[in-house]
């Protein structure tokens, strides 16, 4: 529906493929977070081990026991998917894909499930997520959009002309 959207508005939208090194991008993240988390924290960990979460414990623990060769394979396939995601964005303004996987949770507790938003951050690509419809329980789904790497200005102020495209229009009375 927005790629319909958009096209409407006169914008020229056109789908893009990762290529298939990009699927370890998941891992490589995760490797590359729990790695510098567990080396970061480490003083903590041993001097205030009981202050810590179970959650925040057990991420410290797989990074210590990542070999350091797996984490510097995770930081060569990044820095080979952001050479590629480069290329990929030649003549690109925007990328749009899924924000989460289905609509915002009801509540406060969580906003959502982060999936969708993991390879943008792992590429250091900024992102932004914008409301455009209601799922099945009539909570908000947005749409994440994605610029070239040290382009936020640029994604910023199409997003200013993005949210007024998406915004819904009043029915008439």
């Amino acid at each position: 529906q927005a790629m319909s959207q958009l096209a409407a508005a006169g914008v020229q939208v056109r789908t893009i493929d990762l290529p298939p090194s990009f699927a370890g991008m998941a891992q490589a993240h995760k490797h590359i977070e729990y790695f510098e988390l567990a080396r970061a924290l480490q003083p903590e960990y041993l001097g205030a081990r009981e202050q810590l979460s179970a959650s925040m414990l057990g991420r410290i623990e797989t990074g210590l026991a990542l070999p350091p060769q797996a984490y510097e394979a995770a930081l060569a396939l990044r820095q080979d998917c952001q050479h590629q995601m480069t290329d990929l964005l030649a003549g690109v303004d925007l990328l749009l894909a899924p924000a989460a996987p289905g609509e915002a949770p009801q509540g406060l507790q969580s906003t959502g499930k982060a999936t969708f938003n993991r390879l943008w951050t792992a590429l250091g690509l900024p992102a932004l997520t914008l409301p455009h419809s209601r799922g099945p329980q009539g909570l908000p789904l947005g749409l994440q959009f994605i610029a070239g790497g040290r382009r936020d200005a640029a994604l910023l102020s199409h997003a200013t002309w993005l949210e007024t495209l998406f915004r819904p229009h009043p029915s008439p009375p």
